[in-house]
């Protein structure tokens, strides 16, 4: 199956489906679920993954929604950090562990899980305590603005970017290990809009208006060279808003 989210109307919070390589998409409506809303920007689905296994799992606001059915119904699951105040940015599922980042005023926080059972993940004690993204003194800047913010995993490792920084860490289950420094993205063209690895070779991909950059890692995001590897496209060309390997997921 592929699943579709994004932006709801009002009383409108929709996830589409297709089971035909994505030739025709039915939509479920998932009004109704506990703390489900739509209309402004904070009641937009911004996180969405799979653990290739059919289950999947979904965010507005603090909530996550699951589903173990391959996305034909989904069902409210927890909201993660427990108080209610912190908004959903990125999900991502690694090393048997979902791996949720949100936002809290000016800071951005990581919260994990060991995969399970959805009635093994449904209480606060099953997840992490919520983590803020920092290597100790330079944290990542949760105001950045919502499409800057965004995360990539593979083999235990996560990658945060907050449009200008990022920041590696390792996680499994409930255990969160923040890896080296926080690193400054060389791109000349600002901001950072996405990230994407296919486990060996990690790149970033930035710029609105100018033609955009790619940055690289070849040690799972602790080091990203001194300078774009890609530094500007043609001048028609006005950013970098994607990137993805063709590489199964997840990995």
């Amino acid at each position: 199956a592929w699943l579709a989210v994004g932006r709801n109307a009002a009383n409108k919070v929709y996830v589409y489906r297709s089971t035909d390589g994505g030739s025709n998409w039915s939509g479920l409506n998932l009004d109704g679920l506990t703390n489900i809303s739509g209309g402004s920007s904070d009641d937009w689905i911004r996180g969405l993954a799979s653990d290739g296994l059919g289950t999947w799992m979904l965010g507005l606001k603090g909530n996550l929604y699951i589903s173990t059915d391959s996305g034909v119904s989904f069902s409210y699951l927890i909201q993660p950090t427990g108080d209610g105040t912190h908004l959903i940015r990125s999900i991502s599922y690694t090393n048997s562990t979902w791996v949720v980042i949100t936002k809290q005023g000016s800071e951005l926080h990581v919260s994990t899980c060991a995969a399970s059972t959805a009635a093994n993940m449904d209480a606060s004690g099953d997840w992490s305590t919520s983590t803020q993204i920092t290597d100790g003194s330079n944290a990542l800047n949760g105001n950045a603005g919502a499409d800057s913010v965004k995360s990539a995993a593979a083999a235990g490792r996560v990658c945060v970017i907050d449009g200008v920084n990022v920041q590696p860490m390792n996680v499994s289950g409930k255990t969160i290990s923040m890896v080296g420094n926080r690193q400054a993205i060389p791109d000349t063209v600002s901001p950072a809009r996405c990230i994407s690895t296919d486990s060996f070779t990690w790149l970033i991909g930035s710029g609105t208006t100018s033609p955009g950059d790619i940055c690289r890692s070849v040690n799972g995001g602790e080091a990203w060279g001194a300078a774009p590897i890609v530094d500007g496209f043609d001048a028609s060309f006005k950013g970098v808003l994607a990137i993805a390997p063709n590489v199964l997921m997840p990995l």
